[in-house]
């Protein structure tokens, strides 16, 4: 249950699935209330409309770069890591995405767990070429960004408005490349 409010918190089901949960669940099961703090987390600080983590990460020439930063742009962000198969799968639809949105108000973000080394070496392959590439300073899964997002599988897409809140999770790229380019043309 923990692991499906993780990485379907903004699917419609979320609560029919907690629901069932609570309805079937054995109260006194260790996991229990780490279940109800991360369906609460996710309700109070992932729904839509909510701002997003006010990141503060380094980019490729070491820069730091903030959410506030691409206020007035549809923000895409995709957490990935060297060596995930589907990151690298999905990394090309992204970089053809980009070239379609290229003069539009939209930011690719592509934001990486590696350690520095790893990180550097798996730009533009497990990532888009040409998102701005930012990573989280060799904590990891451990970064206050993918705590606060939850993030427990990878790849992770997330869409942010132009104000920099939660619109929500768009359609895989590599499966549904029209309905990932509609989703980001409908915020514009």
């Amino acid at each position: 249950a923990k692991d499906f409010f993780r990485t379907e918190w903004d699917s419609p089901v979320s609560r029919d699935v907690f629901d069932f949960y609570i309805k079937h669940v054995n109260k006194s099961n260790p996991y229990f209330q780490e279940v109800m703090d991360t369906f609460n987390h996710v309700q109070n600080n992932l729904k839509k409309g909510r701002p997003f983590y006010n990141f503060d990460l380094p980019d490729t020439i070491g820069q730091r770069r903030q959410l506030k930063d691409f206020r007035g742009k549809i923000v895409f962000l995709d957490f990935w890591f060297t060596g995930c198969f589907m990151c690298k799968e999905i990394a090309p639809y992204i970089t053809k995405a980009e070239e379609l949105f290229k003069n539009k108000d939209i930011q690719f973000i592509s934001i990486s767990i590696d350690k520095k080394e790893t990180w550097k070496q798996g730009r533009g392959i497990f990532s888009s070429k040409n998102s701005l590439q930012l990573y989280t300073e060799d904590k990891g899964n451990n970064h206050d960004i993918i705590k606060f997002s939850k993030i427990s599988s990878y790849p992770r897409m997330i869409v942010l408005d132009k104000l920099g809140n939660i619109v929500g999770v768009p359609p895989n790229p590599a499966t549904d490349f029209e309905g990932f380019t509609a989703y980001l043309n409908k915020l514009l």
